[in-house]
Parts: structure tokens; C-alpha cells; sequence
């Protein structure tokens, strides 16, 4: 699944680098070169990328495992899908829905193998609006993790929440390359599991 995303990247950025040639505007021109903001219009916007994960579980006390076994973890990078769905209601403002599965966070020294999925309720603000926007966001929700060891086999539920910033390149009116990075604070049964997130994705924008 996950290579069949990265290979659409890779097609839809190639598209997108020879449409980067087309003009934007209706008279030709680009819109940023008319000076004249366009009219806002709320919209909603879905987008799909490839996440990349990394553990800050050495930072923490060892995770405990079904109440037992006590592992110290320092995981691999993971690799994974950032998916994200939301309205557009303000030209500087979005909520939306977004959603990350990572595995491959594997401690091969203790043979020990993690993957997480987390869902959170994001409030994001666009501070620049135009052909650039960057943009940051905060939310909260549920995260599941799983740890499965040599001799136990832990999986939690727990709050989560997500604080990040990133930049969106449109190369039309309903397509844009959104790269961005988060931190993913865990909280309750899945406490000391924090993730540093990264995303190279596409963004389609509909009404």
C-alpha cells in the first residue's frame, strides 16, 4: 500500500512540475502578478502523503508492557500515511480531520516491533494566503500503539495531541505539494510514547 502511494507522488508531483509552466490566472497571467486578491470562497480539501516517523521514546521512563515487562525502546524511523480531510471556512482558518499510520519503528536491538496510528480534530491558520501558504495547526484526539516484544505483546489507546507547521505550494487553484512536520505528545495509557512527524504529500482542494 505504502509504495503504491509513493508512487503516485511521484506521478502526481511530475504533473505537477509541467503544470507549473501553465499560466494561473483566466487572462494568462499569473494572479499574484495582477496585484488583486481573489474573492474567498469556502471550500473543502482532502490530502494524502508519506509520513515519516521518528520516536522520542528514549526521552521517556521504559514502557510497561501488560503490567510485567518494562522495555526501554529506541525505535527506527518509521514509514507511513498522513491522510487528511477539512473545510476551508475562513481564508486564514481550517478545521479538519487527520489521521497517521506509522510502522517500522522496530528497536532491532531488543527485537521489539511498534506501530501507531493516531486521529486528532485540527484547527488550522494560514498566516500568508496566496500561491505560498504557510500554515500551522493544533488538535487533540485518540492514538493506539502497539509494542510487540520478544516476550509480551502490548497495544494501548490514549490521548494525543498534535502540534505542527508546514507550507502549501499551489501550482493550481485546486492543487498543491504540502510538505510539513508535527510533534505527537501522548498522554494516559500510552504516556512516553511521543513521535516527531514528517509529510511529503499532495492536497486537492473542491467545492
Amino acid at each position: 500500500m505504502i509504495r503504491i502511494v509513493l508512487i503516485a507522488l511521484v506521478l502526481g508531483l511530475t504533473d505537477l512540475a509541467m503544470a507549473a509552466d501553465e499560466p494561473v490566472g483566466e487572462d494568462g497571467g499569473s494572479e499574484a502578478s495582477t496585484g488583486e486578491a481573489e474573492p474567498f470562497e469556502p471550500s473543502k480539501y482532502g490530502s494524502l502523503g508519506l509520513a515519516i516517523g521518528v520516536d522520542q521514546f528514549s526521552r521517556f521512563d521504559p514502557v510497561d508492557l501488560n503490567g510485567s515487562n518494562r522495555i526501554k525502546l529506541d525505535a527506527n524511523e518509521g514509514i507511513g500515511l498522513d491522510l487528511a480531510f477539512g473545510y476551508r471556512w475562513h481564508r486564514n482558518a481550517s478545521v479538519e480531520a487527520h489521521f497517521v499510520y506509522m510502522q517500522g519503528l522496530d528497536d532491532n536491538r531488543k527485537k521489539a516491533e511498534v506501530e501507531y496510528e493516531a486521529f486528532t480534530a485540527n484547527l488550522k491558520v494560514y498566516p500568508v494566503t496566496g500561491q505560498i501558504e504557510p500554515y500551522a495547526f493544533a488538535g487533540m484526539g485518540v492514538g493506539r500503539f502497539q509494542v510487540e516484544a520478544a516476550r509480551a505483546k502490548d497495544s494501548q489507546w490514549g490521548n494525543v495531541f498534535r502540534l505542527g507547521a508546514g507550507v502549501d505550494l499551489h501550482y493550481t487553484e485546486t492543487l498543491a505539494v504540502s510538505v510539513g512536520g508535527a510533534y505527537l505528545f501522548t498522554r494516559g495509557d500510552v504516556d512516553g510514547r511521543d513521535m516527531l512527524e514528517f509529510k511529503l504529500g499532495l492536497t486537492s482542494r473542491f467545492w
